[in-house]
């Protein structure tokens, strides 16, 4: 009796032993979380199998729990059950610390990008359906998953947008960005916030997850588009600008900058913004004001280098390839240098070749450097400074 009574008690201490030391780990990675340690098993047993971290978290060294904990993370990177579990965990984390309307962009990221992955992994999802399935197939219940994993992110984002809570926006942004990169992305967001994944994933299921983030960012610049161009459009707002300006620009791009701000690059809302600086820039030159195309031209160009990695030269009928050769005009134009301006209508030609203003200006610019070649050329012969004149020569044949 005394022995099963001391073995009773040596079991009850493991017990209790365990729960402390994952209650510590759950404050060490969520602090300020009150649940019950039950509530995170699949830790306590990560724990139970780990001496030197169980004996670390008991101690309160917090550089021995970490380097335990990173272990551990990279020891079950393929374990999708406890992957499952840290899914779970940083959500409702996430959820928690937004209705408080706090900034917690660790847990909605890797909450975010492991259920993403998870709903991707073939093994996990066979499980997973099995459980949940309630009479729907496959397809339909990865649907309703994914909407839900990611809808929230376009709810909040545009809700904080609207509200002026740019940090907040910017979070829920990059889980939809993030997410419509696809696997690379997705891992490497992962890893960038300490946690190692490498389960098997099935393409046609993350492609679908991507397509789900891209509508939802879409809908989001959709939404965003309408409001700049009622901006623009605002009769009363361009009945007080000068005359020959015909929209009210700096209003449209002004709507648009917030979102710009947010440091996640979207082809529609940059291609939208340089149309009307595009726009405006032919404006001021209808009004003689070239002076001023110089002013609207330094922000334009921010746009446009952001712009011009999302886009493929070869699509010259695509409205911001369009864009992006008007603007390489532009910038060829307001060059006071004429080697450089060249250099910039063959770039508008390469965005765009049907771009005939472009083609005029090159050859119209490489005519008079050819010319300005040849006349240095011949000043130095007449000097006798035959080295400089045969340089310009050379420099004549190579461009001809």
């Amino acid at each position: 009796m005394t022995a099963t009574v001391e073995v009773e008690c040596a079991a009850h201490a493991e017990r209790l032993e365990l729960e402390a030391a994952t209650d510590r780990l759950v404050d060490s990675l969520f602090p300020g979380t009150d649940e019950p340690a039950g509530r995170y098993h699949f830790l306590t047993t990560v724990i139970e199998q780990r001496p030197a971290f169980r004996q670390a978290l008991l101690d309160g060294d917090e550089t021995g729990v970490q380097r335990e904990w990173q272990q551990a993370v990279g020891d079950h990177a393929s374990d999708s059950g406890f992957l499952h579990g840290l899914a779970v965990l940083h959500r409702e984390r996430a959820l928690d610390s937004s209705s408080r309307g706090a900034l917690d962009e660790h847990s909605w990221m890797v909450g975010t990008a492991l259920w993403v992955l998870l709903l991707s992994c073939e093994s996990f999802w066979v499980s997973f359906w099995s459980l949940r399935a309630g009479g729907l197939d496959r397809d339909e219940l990865l649907g309703e998953c994914l909407q839900t994993t990611l809808s929230i992110h376009g709810t909040l984002g545009k809700r904080a947008f609207a509200a002026g809570h740019s940090d907040r926006a910017r979070i829920h942004l990059r889980c939809l960005d993030v997410t419509r990169a696809g696997e690379t992305a997705l891992l490497a967001a992962l890893e960038e916030n300490g946690v190692a994944c490498s389960l098997a994933t099935d393409p046609r299921r993350l492609a679908r997850a991507s397509a789900v983030a891209a509508s939802l960012i879409d809908e989001w610049c959709r939404g965003l588009l309408r409001e700049a161009k009622r901006a623009a459009e605002d009769s009363e707002a361009i009945q007080a600008l000068p005359e020959g300006i015909r929209l009210n620009y700096e209003g449209g791009i002004g709507e648009l900058q917030a979102f710009l701000d947010l440091d996640v690059p979207d082809r529609a809302v940059l291609s939208g913004a340089l149309h009307w600086y595009n726009d405006w820039c032919y404006d001021l030159y209808v009004k003689k004001e070239v002076d001023l195309i110089g002013d609207t031209m330094r922000p334009a160009r921010m746009v446009a280098d952001r712009l011009a990695p999302l886009c493929t030269r070869v699509q010259g009928f695509l409205p911001e390839n369009k864009a992006l050769s008007q603007h390489f005009l532009l910038r060829g134009f307001t060059s006071d240098d004429p080697e450089a301006a060249i250099e910039e209508y063959k770039q508008a030609l390469a965005w765009d070749e049907t771009n005939t203003n472009a083609e005029e200006l090159l050859q119209g610019q490489a005519h008079q450097v050819l010319l300005g070649q040849l006349h240095t050329a011949i000043e130095c012969s007449e000097k006798g400074q035959w080295d400089e004149a045969y340089g310009s020569l050379g420099r004549i044949e190579a461009r001809m």
